[in-house]
């Protein structure tokens, strides 16, 4: 199990993880993605080593919950991602729902709307990448969507919606990260944290190697932080 995102709902928190195997394919990194589960955590105040873990959802979906979580008015919009096509999928919850402790039905985003039916659901964005973050625009109106792009040698791009559903608007790189330009380069896992203070927004992202690399260079596995400006200074006098 390998924990994606949460959110906190009362005195409980909704926490998500994906579901992983081991892969022997060729091209594999050695393991893939086959399902998700959805816990409640009771205490989440206390250290993640003494959480009470009870399962709120299993699915062997190909659509994995939950790179990112969002609250926005009477709903919770849980934003997954497809496997092998790393396309950006919404579904929502309801909070009243939620904070009886219950969970479902998911409602898909789909051509006609929202719906319960999981076969009509369409991807809001394509190729977003494996993980992604989502938020509000710190500086106005809308919301903003965060992730690498591409594998190895990777940019950190952004795009906007005035929805959450969208539409989304073109990624615009916001951010090179200088490890991108390293030889055999690794870069993943770019994303923002809107709970963090200091700048329009703070991302970090991730780097990576060959296990005998990473053995070796000891700065390598580690997540970086960048802060990024997204509008101008205003000069004080």
């Amino acid at each position: 199990m390998w924990p994606t995102a949460g959110i906190r709902i009362g005195n409980s928190l909704l926490l998500f993880s994906c579901r992983i195997a081991s892969d022997s394919a060729k091209e594999s990194l050695g393991f893939k993605l086959v399902g998700w589960n959805a816990y409640w955590v009771s205490n989440p105040d206390d250290e993640p080593s003494a959480w009470k873990l009870k399962k709120a959802a299993e699915s062997s979906d190909s659509v994995i919950m939950a790179s990112a979580v969002l609250r926005d008015a009477g709903f919770v919009y849980l934003f997954a991602e497809s496997e092998p096509e790393h396309d950006l999928y919404v579904a929502r919850l309801g909070v009243e729902t939620l904070a009886r402790g219950k969970f479902g039905p998911l409602e898909w985003w789909s051509s006609g709307g929202w719906q319960t039916a999981a076969s009509g659901r369409r991807p809001i964005q394509l190729a977003a990448g494996t993980e992604t973050s989502v938020q509000r625009d710190p500086g106005g109106t809308g919301f903003l969507e965060v992730n690498s792009r591409g594998f190895g040698a990777t940019d950190i791009v952004m795009r906007r919606a005035e929805n959450l559903e969208g539409p989304w608007s073109a990624p615009t790189m916001i951010y090179r990260p200088p490890e991108s330009d390293a030889p055999d380069a690794f870069v993943y896992a770019g994303k923002s944290h809107a709970e963090l203070k200091g700048a329009d927004l703070i991302l970090t992202y991730a780097t990576n190697g060959p296990d005998e690399k990473v053995a070796k260079d000891m700065s390598l596995y580690f997540p970086r932080f960048v802060k990024v400006g997204l509008h101008p200074r205003q000069d004080t006098k």
